[in-house]
């Protein structure tokens, strides 16, 4: 399970995520695992099916990073629709590999939706998806109204979650200003 958070202050955004890989059985992968990515300047988090990120892989190949956020998103579907994601065909149908995404670069933030939807986040507000969101959204809102920095912030939501939801463990986060490369923490 997965829980992935992200957050702007207009110039710098910071996204991080928790990095134990576990399915719905318990099953735990000894390995850690990374579930955000880099994709032409933006970082995705993802929240829900692995097999995305090889769409995420995918669709790499076919966009140069100059896109809209929505163009993007259209892009890792389709990719992943390629690879045997059953599309959503009608009204009130899901789709199957469920996911989330997290859409980042320096100043924007976007949320995405295995139906293609891009929706901003206002800048100074978080961006949780994945399982323990409703938890993280309480916990960071609480942390950032008593100036905790966005790192601090997200490492100590990821230990509130894990209380709820032991699957949710580790921590890896990257720091995405205008003028540097990432700045990784582990």
């Amino acid at each position: 399970m997965t829980l992935c958070m992200a957050y702007t202050d207009g110039e710098t955004t910071w996204i991080g995520a928790d990095t134990v890989l576990q399915n719905g059985f318990g099953w735990r992968h000894p390995v850690v695992m990374q579930k955000w990515i880099p994709l032409h300047g933006w970082m995705v988090g993802i929240a829900g099916a692995a097999l995305v990120r090889f769409a995420i892989d995918d669709a790499a190949k076919v966009i140069s990073g100059g896109e809209e956020p929505i163009e993007i998103v259209a892009a890792i579907w389709q990719a992943h629709v390629a690879r045997g994601m059953k599309p959503v065909i009608k009204e009130g149908e899901f789709p199957e590999h469920d996911s989330d995404l997290i859409l980042a670069r320096p100043g924007r933030v976007f949320r995405c939706n295995s139906f293609g939807d891009a929706c901003e986040i206002s800048v100074g507000r978080w961006c949780c998806i994945g399982q323990g969101d409703e938890v993280a959204y309480g916990a960071l809102d609480a942390l950032t109204a008593v100036s905790v920095a966005p790192l601090n912030a997200m490492r100590v939501t990821i230990d509130i979650a894990h209380r709820y939801f032991p699957s949710i463990d580790g921590f890896w986060a990257a720091e995405l200003g205008a003028e540097r490369a990432p700045k990784v923490t582990h």
